[in-house]
């Protein structure tokens, strides 16, 4: 499951307008756009994705967790599967009796600069967490279904490539990523025009490990601050016995 994700400003020029000529931006939202090093799903944080409209497409916020029709005004069915809904499975939204499938036609993109994975090694038992981003460090535009009528929404995982099999190696969603593509394909992506044949396309995608980067970073999973007083996503040297730096040199 991919829960975690750092976003760096992308609204100016340089940024989404770059693959997405034409998008439209809320003037509020571009003035109040702030780097955010690490957004933690399991918050129910407001994320900016991409989303089609009759004015083209446009920047909005949306709540990351998917609540579908069935939830709303039923807090039993909510607390159900609420944590469930961080995520949509490409295998399973092909399924024609899937929770996702009467959606496909709501397609955003979620706007990020790096997802973090944490890696199972064997002399420890903490998991040692990595930010990866693409290697030309453009933004990170990861397809997603939403629910307009809830405002929520989930980003879609597949089968991992080599990269993300390495580093994420363990728990029940292991071997699994982000549908990460490049910005010019994946802008493709809400065109409300796209074929089954079109969609299949995008479901088999998977980005070639050598187009990402990675590096360790400090742990997630504490309130507190680094103790070198860096972002979260910046770089962390993990001590570990000589002969076991191996397991972390990927690719």
């Amino acid at each position: 499951m991919c829960v975690d994700i750092g976003y760096k400003s992308a609204l100016g020029p340089d940024g989404i307008p770059k693959y997405i000529p034409g998008i439209k931006i809320d003037r509020t939202i571009q003035e109040t756009d702030l780097s955010i090093p690490h957004i933690q799903a399991h918050g129910r944080p407001s994320c900016l994705v991409v989303t089609p409209s009759g004015l083209g497409p446009c920047v909005t916020k949306m709540t990351w967790g998917f609540v579908a029709d069935f939830m709303v005004n039923n807090p039993l069915l909510y607390q159900k599967f609420a944590n469930q809904l961080f995520n949509a499975r490409v295998e399973k939204i092909k399924q024609v009796d899937s929770l996702w499938n009467p959606y496909l036609s709501n397609r955003c993109l979620l706007v990020a600069a790096g997802v973090y994975e944490h890696q199972a090694v064997s002399f420890t038992t903490k998991k040692i967490p990595h930010y990866i981003c693409l290697r030309s460090h453009e933004p990170l535009l990861i397809p997603c279904l939403y629910n307009p009528s809830t405002n929520s929404f989930a980003l879609i995982t597949r089968e991992a490539n080599p990269l993300f099999k390495e580093i994420h190696n363990a728990g029940p969603n292991k071997h699994r990523m982000p549908l990460l593509l490049p910005p010019s394909f994946a802008s493709s992506w809400i065109n409300g025009s796209l074929s089954t044949t079109d969609l299949s396309e995008f479901f088999n995608y998977c980005l070639d490990s050598s187009l990402l980067h990675h590096h360790t970073v400090y742990s997630l999973r504490t309130s507190g601050p680094r103790p070198d007083g860096q972002e979260a996503w910046d770089f962390f040297s993990w001590s570990f016995p000589e002969n076991k730096t191996d397991q972390l040199s990927l690719f």
